[in-house]
């Protein structure tokens, strides 16, 4: 099972991945497809109290979820693997073109060394890789000093 850092603590995974939207959607991550197909679901969940995710993959569009972000908790970029970078793009679109607030999970091929950046383009949630350290990536936060750049948010202290 892999760690989970939500906003800089260990926490617990309340979601499941379906490749199909299952008969209540409730605390399930869809693929953006699925996400679409059910768009009128979505609100009514929301409505009912039950959140569910969208998960980008590097290639999709993320001006597609736009439409969706007021029925959903959650948007899950998928790294397949840390050299690619996409996710990075989508969540800063999402946080400053889009103004997303909402839960934004980097999950895949992620490890203790993109914590600090990822935090720097938006993320609050992250589903670390398996095998990895959860104690040791919470230290990962903290291994630079100095941004290169101007972070979505600061860290909180």
């Amino acid at each position: 099972m892999n760690a989970h850092i939500i906003d800089r603590a260990l926490a617990a995974d309340p979601y499941t991945f379906a490749d199909d939207a299952p008969a209540e959607l409730a605390n399930v991550v869809l693929s953006l497809d699925e996400a679409e197909r059910v768009k009128d679901q979505l609100a009514s969940a929301a409505s009912d109290g039950h959140d569910v995710g969208v998960r980008l993959q590097p290639d999709d569009d993320v001006n597609r979820v736009v439409a969706l972000l007021p029925h959903i908790a959650l948007v899950e970029c998928h790294f397949p693997t840390f050299m690619d970078g996409r996710g990075y793009s989508h969540a800063r679109l999402l946080r400053d073109k889009h103004g997303y607030q909402g839960a934004l999970r980097a999950a895949g091929d992620v490890g203790r060394d993109q914590l600090h950046y990822l935090q720097q383009v938006g993320f609050n949630w992250f589903a670390l890789r398996e095998g990895e350290d959860a104690d040791a990536a919470l230290a990962g936060f903290d291994t630079f000093s100095v941004d290169y750049r101007d972070p979505v948010t600061r860290p909180k202290a």
